[in-house]
């Protein structure tokens, strides 16, 4: 199974669309992903997502689900290095490595829900929200969720497309990768109109991991 994350393409946030920018990005990735074998499209509900979804779908012939819990991940947490309220991504890429040294839990996958910042805040409901999402949806792929991984119970090779947002888009790959999610926001950045690929490496014992094939791809603007 392969699974593409692809960002909404250049913003116009106080109108949720896209800016003209953002129209021609669009139109160059839905002819990049024309040709692409894509079995099923999953969309955020926000405009952004929605009208990049709109290019892509319209060039493929196809139609896409939306899903609620792939908006963007709009959740404040009081940042313990200034005190201020800010967005998880905010938060670390500001006051980085400062933060993993006040609060180490921040960067370790099994205890970040627990440092004192992010466990006095909406941030673990609203992850919550998102992965149980996530799962719920591999789970009708034949990938349950088993601890920390998955395990293919019934394995697909289809492939599957999120159209959403670098937010929520990091909370995904840090469950899906097993990272906290903090430390993802710091080191990676999805372009608007990105692309990140996935897939489902499968063991003999039944356990399976998932492998990032490229993070962040826009060869669609070079051509």
């Amino acid at each position: 199974m392969k699974i593409l994350i692809i960002r909404h393409a250049d913003p116009d946030y106080e109108r949720d669309t896209l800016t003209e920018k953002g129209l021609f990005e669009a139109e160059l990735l839905a002819r990049t992903l024309q040709d692409e074998k894509i079995d099923d499209f999953y969309l955020s509900p926000l405009g952004r997502a929605q009208k990049t979804a709109e290019f892509i779908l319209n060039k493929k012939g196809q139609t896409g689900e939306t899903l609620p819990w792939l908006e963007e991940f709009c959740h404040l947490a009081v940042n313990p290095v200034t005190g201020k309220k800010q967005l998880l991504w905010e938060m670390a890429w500001e006051s980085f490595p400062a933060l993993a040294r006040i609060e180490p839990d921040l960067v370790n996958p099994q205890t970040w829900l627990n440092s004192p910042c992010i466990r006095n805040s909406t941030v673990p409901q609203a992850y919550k929200r998102v992965t149980e999402g996530l799962d719920a949806l591999l789970q009708k792929y034949g990938y349950e969720r088993d601890g920390d991984g998955y395990r293919a119970v019934n394995p697909s090779d289809k492939t599957i497309a999120l159209v959403c947002h670098c937010g929520v888009q990091h909370i995904m790959l840090a469950h899906l990768l097993n990272l906290a999610p903090v430390l993802m926001m710091k080191t990676f950045y999805g372009l608007p109109s990105s692309v990140t690929t996935l897939k489902v490496d499968e063991y003999p014992d039944g356990t399976c991991a998932f492998q990032c094939l490229s993070y962040g791809a826009r060869k669609h603007l070079s051509i």
